[in-house]
C-alpha cells in the first residue's frame, strides 16, 4: 500500500458507513458518522506519533473495517427494528434473535466484500492473478448468498467453496480464518434449510 494507504483506508471505511446507514433517520447517521470520524482521528493520530509507516496504518484501518462489518450489520437491524416497531421494547431476547436469524448471513457478506475489496488492496496491482482469484471467491460467497435465498440449488455449495478459497488464501490472518470456519459450520448445520433470510435493504 503507498503512501495514501490511510486516506485510501478511511475513504473505503467512509463509504462502508453511508453504505450501511442508508435509509435510517439522519440523526442516527449523522450521529454513526461522527463517531466514526472520531475513531479515524484518534486512530490515525495515536499511530502517527508511533510513527508508523502509511502502509501499515491503511492496513490497520482497513482490518478494522472488515472486522466490524458484522457488528455494524447488526447494529443496522436492531434500529431498523426499533424504528418499525416503536411501542415494542429491545429487551426479552430480541436482539439475540435478531444477530441468530442475521448474524451468519451479515458474516458471509462481510467475507464476500473482504475477498472482492479489501484483498485486493493488500495484494496490490502487481499480481493480477491473486487478485483475479480473490475477487471469484468473494463473488462465489455473495452470489451463492443471492441464490440461497432465492431457494436456487448450488448457493450453498457456491458460499461454502469461495469461504474456503478465501480463507485458504488469507490463512496468515486470524478474523477471515475464523470467519470462514463459522460460516462452513453455519452451512452445515442448516444444511436442510434452503432459504437464507433477506438483510434489510
Amino acid at each position: 500500500m503507498s503512501a495514501s494507504a490511510p486516506a485510501l483506508a478511511a475513504g473505503l471505511t467512509r463509504a462502508w458507513v453511508r453504505l450501511y446507514t442508508r435509509g435510517l433517520p439522519a440523526d442516527l447517521r449523522t450521529a454513526r458518522q461522527a463517531e466514526l470520524e472520531s475513531d479515524l482521528w484518534e486512530h490515525e493520530h495515536w499511530r502517527t506519533t508511533e510513527g508508523l509507516r502509511p502502509g501499515r496504518m491503511g492496513f490497520e484501518i482497513v482490518a478494522r473495517l472488515v472486522a466490524g462489518m458484522a457488528a455494524d450489520l447488526s447494529w443496522r437491524l436492531v434500529h431498523r427494528n426499533a424504528r418499525r416497531h416503536t411501542t415494542r421494547p429491545l429487551g426479552g431476547g430480541t436482539m439475540n434473535e435478531l444477530l441468530k436469524k442475521h448474524g451468519m448471513v451479515a458474516l458471509a457478506v462481510a467475507l464476500g466484500v473482504w475477498a472482492t475489496t479489501v484483498v485486493p488492496i493488500l495484494v496490490g496491482s502487481d499480481d493480477w492473478l491473486q487478485v483475479g482469484v480473490s475477487v471469484s471467491f468473494g463473488l462465489l460467497i455473495l452470489g451463492g448468498l443471492i441464490a440461497m435465498h432465492r431457494g436456487l440449488r448450488g448457493g450453498r455449495v457456491a458460499v461454502a467453496l469461495g469461504a474456503i478459497g478465501t480463507g485458504m488464501m488469507t490463512l496468515w490472518l486470524v478474523l477471515p480464518t475464523i470467519a470462514t470456519v463459522a460460516i462452513l459450520i453455519w452451512l452445515y448445520a442448516t444444511r436442510d434449510v434452503r432459504q437464507v433470510p433477506p438483510l434489510p435493504a
